[in-house]
């Protein structure tokens, strides 16, 4: 009687794992189907307007100048005008990953430009980081906002 008893338990143990296994394959394939959605959208850039573009110049210009006596406050305040330059253009502020699939070379190189530097910038948030560190955001920096105001893709883009 105590076998039939723990071949029961058994039995049941098995077709509850069994279940939870085939539960677990359907939520993940599921899960599989939902990432690709986000991955298939295409971004639509947009130019800025031409008052927003100037104003974006100058702002980083002056911002630029303190680079040497400030880097991470230079460093910080360069990532938030890119990035508020680059959610006015159409691209994603928020996760790189889901996109990055499906953009064109000079899209992906923007974002790789871009998270790289704003590594680098949440890090000066709270923290000195090395001039070595501080170069490196400057110029991955640089190469975004000048993709950035750049008006027309033919448009041979300058290190500003």
């Amino acid at each position: 009687m105590l076998w039939l008893a723990i071949a029961i338990v058994l039995l049941s143990a098995i077709a509850v794992i069994t279940g939870v296994r085939a539960r677990l394959r359907r939520e993940a394939a599921l899960a599989e189907q939902l990432e690709i959605a986000p991955v298939r959208r295409v971004l639509e850039i947009r130019p800025l307007p031409e008052g927003a573009r100037d104003r974006y110049l100058e702002t980083w210009t002056a911002l630029q100048s303190q680079f040497d006596l400030e880097p991470e406050m230079t460093i910080r305040q360069s990532d938030r005008l890119v990035q508020e330059m680059m959610r006015e253009r159409g691209y994603p502020t928020g996760d790189f990953g889901r996109v990055s699939e499906e953009l064109s070379a000079e899209e992906a190189e923007i974002i790789n430009n871009y998270r790289l530097a704003h590594r680098i910038s949440v890090k000066a948030e709270t923290d000195l980081v090395p001039l070595e560190q501080a170069q490196q955001a400057a110029t991955a920096l640089r190469a975004v906002f000048a993709r950035l105001v750049a008006e027309a893709a033919s448009e041979p883009l300058s290190e500003t």
